[in-house]
């Protein structure tokens, strides 16, 4: 599953039909959301606009991208 998609861009029900579409994985939306609270909270501004990480979130991904593939 590649994408050329701006996934900043997109609303949550746009992410949703990307995911359901296969045309982005879980995997790469937690990715980048977890660059992005890096970018952002830990090296920008301290915003703290997340105060927890789950920290088995891309294991999580990683388990809802094999019961996609699986159908």
């Amino acid at each position: 599953m590649t994408s050329n998609l701006n996934i900043d861009d997109l609303t949550l029900a746009q992410l949703m039909a990307a995911l359901a579409g296969g045309e982005i994985s879980a995997v790469q939306a937690t990715e980048h959301y977890l660059s992005r609270i890096e970018q952002i909270d830990r090296n920008g501004p301290a915003l703290n606009a997340v105060r927890e990480i789950n920290p088995a979130a891309l294991q999580i991904a990683q388990s809802r991208d094999a019961l996609f593939l699986a159908g």
